[in-house]
């Protein structure tokens, strides 16, 4: 039976010696394409589903190249293509969009941003010194804001997130959700950043949790960064 090739990550320039095993214990070996080497394993297609669900294996292989500082592009796990001649034809067909990738992930980290948003209390804040009579109503920009919360989730990425895009521009919504209590939503964001600019990004999110009522907020990471190559699946 003709063996696949189980994708791990694209990493640039030469690699020597690579002594890793990948998931359940296969050999972990490069496909070279010019300056840059694609990390797999060989396996057969009964193989292959089975192989979707093993993310911690998957990861760990990636964080064993990363600890040697290369400048890698993670892949997804589940990734698997047919034989080395399609791997060539993949990396060949899409050689600008990997060379973009690769300068955009070059010595940055991937962190999630977890808001846990209780509408309720976010768009219900009492006006300061306001009167009963007034008490429960909405002023105009948080009335505005929750219409857009009703039409588009994105907005966030704008009105919520506007102190971590003076942080950096690279960072996308992965999903938003309804939480486990009736008017809650959890909308969570990618970010990319410096490894060095990670304690301006804690004490913006502090701001963030100390000025506005209503949101939680939950960072974790570092993780490779999966949330900035979707175009690869496209």
């Amino acid at each position: 039976m003709t063996a696949a090739c189980y994708l791990y990550c694209l990493v640039r320039g030469n690699i020597k010696n690579l002594n890793l095993t990948g998931i359940n214990g296969q050999k972990v070996y490069s496909v070279e394409v010019d300056d840059i080497n694609v990390i797999i394993h060989k396996c057969t297609p009964p193989d292959c589903d089975k192989l979707k669900n093993k993310i911690l294996d998957h990861n760990r292989v990636i964080e064993e190249i990363q600890v040697e500082k290369r400048n890698i592009i993670p892949l997804k796990c589940g990734t698997i293509m047919k034989n080395r001649d399609q791997i060539i034809s993949w990396v060949s067909r899409n050689r600008k969009a990997i060379e973009c990738k690769f300068r955009m992930l070059e010595g940055k980290e991937e962190y999630i941003i977890k808001f846990i948003i209780n509408k309720y209390n976010y768009f219900t804040r009492k006006k300061a010194g306001s009167t009963d009579r007034g008490s429960n109503n909405f002023n105009q920009q948080d009335n505005n804001l929750k219409q857009l919360l009703n039409k588009n989730i994105d907005f966030l990425k704008d009105y919520i997130c506007r102190d971590i895009l003076e942080i950096t521009s690279d960072l996308t919504i992965n999903s938003s959700k309804k939480g486990r209590h009736q008017g809650e939503i959890i909308v969570e964001v990618a970010v990319l950043i410096e490894k060095q600019k990670l304690f301006r990004l804690n004490n913006k999110l502090q701001e963030m949790i100390n000025n506005k009522e209503g949101i939680r907020i939950y960072l974790s990471g570092p993780w490779p960064g999966y949330s900035f190559i979707e175009e690869f699946y496209n």
